[in-house]
């Protein structure tokens, strides 16, 4: 059976009052007794239960607690703004996809932003914990190579995304591995060869060169060894034209993007889509459409990391995990127009295994 604070208080010989005062770190307990009770608690295994935490902390303040408990979004400085006032489409459904679940679940959440733009977070995590918060939620925003420091132990932590360095803590994002390899054997099994990869360096890195990594994998299983550096581009402009030289010089005649405005530039560059071209988009983002790839669906990744932090939160599973679990969301296929159809051999595709010979002929 767990430890309990009245296990904490019989031991120590103290009110349960005082045991529960000196786990919130009260000031009107002295230092050493916050020292010693927290060292039984250590000793006893004993784990605060954050719903209840959090029901009291609502009831202290005199707020209701009919909302159920809170997840915090922990943030860098301007993450806030950065997040909700995003003109990315994907980043407001992303956001939408949090808190709906959250809704959903009977949880609201609350923005807790750090005071620096460097990655120390401790004093956001502080009040956060102070107001009786269990779950955090580190959402992705761009400060490449950032590594998030707090006190985690009060808490269940989830990091989104890949925009952060986030060492030892549990993580969900996107399976891009396995979304850019099924781009490619798709490409192949339609008869495409020579096979190009656009994608920008920054993109690249902050993702831990995932990309690239089954990039080249996939032209290694298809036997393309000698020629696959030539057959990336990289560039943080996206809107550079030096790409669409790369594409007559290197005779690409597929190329996988990131970038959904390409269609639109391969098209003034006189490239006829899907026939001398075939294009096929990384992270699509809508629906519908003409063109043809992954839509990585951020409302559901959204819904996946509460999901996640909240069965975490249940079990009452606080601090840095001893084994980090990483949970990868598969792209959803979406159907357009910018790859060949794959209707037999009068359609211009072949055999997926004829495709792959082929491609490895420079």
């Amino acid at each position: 059976m767990p430890s309990t604070q009245q296990d904490i208080a019989e031991k120590l010989k103290v009110s349960v009052t005082t045991v529960s005062l000196a786990l919130r770190d009260h000031p009107r307990i002295p230092e050493e007794t916050r020292r010693r009770v927290a060292e039984v608690a250590r000793e006893l295994g004993y784990k605060m239960n954050p719903m209840v935490a959090a029901l009291m902390s609502q009831i202290r303040g005199g707020r209701t607690a009919a909302v159920g408990t809170v997840i915090g979004l922990l943030v860098p400085r301007g993450g806030r703004r950065f997040l909700e006032n995003s003109p990315h489409a994907y980043t407001r459904r992303m956001l939408g996809g949090l808190r709906r679940r959250a809704e959903e679940l009977g949880y609201q959440l609350d923005w807790f932003e750090s005071e620096q733009d460097d990655g120390r977070a401790e004093a956001a995590a502080r009040v956060a914990a102070y107001r009786g918060v269990r779950g955090l939620l580190i959402p992705p925003v761009e400060r490449e190579g950032t590594v998030v420091t707090a006190d985690w132990s009060p808490f269940s932590a989830v990091a989104i995304g890949q925009s952060h360095v986030m060492p030892g803590l549990h993580h969900i994002g996107h399976n891009l591995g396995e979304g850019i390899r099924y781009l490619m054997k798709i490409c192949y099994e339609r008869g495409y060869r020579r096979l190009g990869l656009r994608v920008q360096d920054k993109y690249d890195r902050r993702t831990g060169r995932v990309v690239t990594g089954g990039f080249f994998a996939g032209l290694a299983e298809a036997g393309v060894q000698q020629v696959a550096g030539r057959w990336v581009h990289k560039s943080e402009d996206v809107a550079d034209g030096d790409w669409l030289e790369w594409l007559r010089q290197e005779r690409i005649d597929a190329v996988i993007t990131q970038v959904p405005d390409d269609l639109g530039r391969v098209r003034e560059a006189h490239f006829t889509v899907p026939d001398t071209l075939g294009m096929a988009f990384l992270s699509l983002p809508e629906r519908s459409g003409e063109r043809t790839g992954l839509y990585q669906d951020p409302e559901a990744l959204g819904h996946a990391a509460v999901d996640f932090l909240t069965s975490h939160m249940q079990r009452n599973d606080v601090g840095v995990p001893p084994f980090a679990k990483t949970m990868l969301t598969s792209p959803v296929w979406r159907e357009g127009g910018t790859l060949r159809k794959a209707n037999g051999e009068s359609q211009g595709t072949r055999p997926a295994r004829q495709a792959r010979t082929e491609a490895s002929q420079d």
